[in-house]
């Protein structure tokens, strides 16, 4: 019978896990292809949120050039992270739509100029910029959600169900010797 309890369930699938991990290379190197493909897939949609962004343009002279480009806190106490570095800082895209929210798109001079008390802008000019630049990024990020649902239901096509008989506590092994989980076999 199935753990109904959440926390011990989860202790025995991270003690489980633990052992496959230490105990099969196999097991471990196939953890270790997922975790790099959803990296992979997590540095794309990330950089897709970010080019959204900087597509906006500069919001005072109109600059297009991405690697011109930077986002600047409207208010920079609200600062969590720095977004230049996002990409590759682990957060997922939740966290970075977040953070992109408190910022509007500037280039390199103008941030600067900005900086320097040399040019201002209202608080109200920023917020609505700001949300220009977000209304970008959601439909980014949207289609994002989008493609790795299909990618998901791919994935779970091509799998095959254990027979029906027998508990459910039963274990199976495959072919690189390693015990597989409980419902499903590949």
């Amino acid at each position: 019978m199935p753990y109904v309890d959440a926390d011990k369930r989860r202790a025995y699938h991270n003690a489980w896990h633990k052992k496959q991990y230490a105990n099969a290379p196999a097991y471990k190197e196939a953890f270790n292809e997922r975790v790099r493909r959803r990296n992979k897939r997590r540095h794309k949609i990330v950089a897709d949120m970010l080019a959204a962004f900087r597509a906006t343009g500069c919001i005072f002279c109109g600059e297009k050039e991405p690697c011109c480009l930077v986002a600047h806190h409207i208010d920079s106490t609200e600062k969590d992270f720095s977004l230049g570095r996002a990409r590759y800082s682990g957060h997922g895209r939740n966290r970075v739509m977040r953070e992109l929210a408190k910022c509007v798109c500037l280039c390199a001079n103008c941030h600067a100029k900005l900086h320097a008390n040399v040019i201002s802008i209202s608080r109200k000019t920023l917020h609505l910029s700001a949300k220009r630049a977000m209304a970008r990024v959601t439909a980014v990020e949207t289609d994002a959600r989008a493609q790795i649902a299909a990618e998901v239901r791919e994935h779970h096509e091509g799998r095959k169900r254990l027979p029906a008989s027998g508990s459910r506590h039963r274990q199976e092994n495959d072919d690189n010797g390693f015990d597989l989980p409980l419902a499903l076999v590949d």
